[in-house]
């Protein structure tokens, strides 16, 4: 479903066709109302009456207010060559072109079972404009996380066709290969595409290594070489590289 305001932004903004609407469910303004039960006097029989309702609907409302406005109206809205957001009354908040989004993972919490969760950080223009999670998404932010880094790669890979090449702060990428440029003025690093057998974007360890990197592994004996890219382009660039050399990209 799309509003007529989205309609014309993205119309105005040259976006093209409308793929999905991925909407926040509003749970975690929806949970926090129940915080209010106990301030209200419901924790004992003797407490309920009409004031305790009274109570905990003061207390209370704004909170569900809030819970249905986000279900309803705050979302993300994906077209052929960008996004729209819409905020709590579902007004534009922000209208961008795929080689303007940045996504990048914020965090990993793991689970006792499968895979771990993601928390994303979604960027405009260089600036972090949103961020979502797993459990804030109907149907699940990965489904998201998805089609946002679906959209990047296929403006990336539009970029590189009609410049030759994407630039990402140190690291130059064509079809045929990386060019690195190493710190402290040392010799730069080429990297062959059809060299590369896999793609990692490595989270590292909060407590001993909180920087994320960008790592390939090179050769027939997959030896990894930490890619220079700057964080919000780390996810961008490691899809393009692994779609680049028909190989896999991996998270973790």
């Amino acid at each position: 479903m799309r509003s007529d305001r989205v309609a014309s932004a993205a119309q105005a903004a040259g976006l093209g066709g409308f793929r999905e609407r991925y909407r926040y469910n509003g749970l975690f303004w929806l949970l926090m109302s129940l915080v209010a039960l106990p301030a209200a006097g419901w924790e004992s029989a003797a407490g309920f009456g009409w004031g305790t309702v009274a109570v905990f609907a003061v207390l209370a409302g704004p909170m569900i207010a809030l819970g249905v406005l986000t279900r309803r109206n705050r979302a993300v809205h994906t077209f052929a060559h960008g996004i729209v957001l819409t905020g709590l009354l579902g007004r534009v908040k922000a209208v961008a072109d795929w080689s303007e989004v940045h996504v990048r993972v914020k965090r990993a919490v793991p689970q006792r079972v499968g895979p771990p969760l993601y928390a994303y950080g979604v960027g405009i223009g260089g600036r972090e404009a949103f961020g979502f999670a797993e459990r804030q998404i109907v149907g699940g932010g990965s489904e998201l996380a998805a089609a946002l880094m679906e959209g990047v790669l296929a403006g990336g890979l539009r970029r590189l066709d009609e410049g030759g090449e994407l630039v990402l702060g140190p690291l130059r990428i064509t079809r045929a290969e990386l060019v690195a440029q190493a710190p402290g003025g040392a010799a730069e690093v080429r990297i062959p595409v059809q060299r590369i057998a896999r793609v990692r974007l490595d989270l590292g360890d909060p407590r001993t290594a909180p920087a994320q990197r960008l790592v390939v592994a090179v050769g027939e004996r997959a030896e990894e070489v930490a890619v220079p890219c700057p964080p919000a382009d780390l996810g961008a660039a490691g899809r393009l590289i692994a779609a680049l050399a028909g190989t896999r990209f991996e998270i973790g």
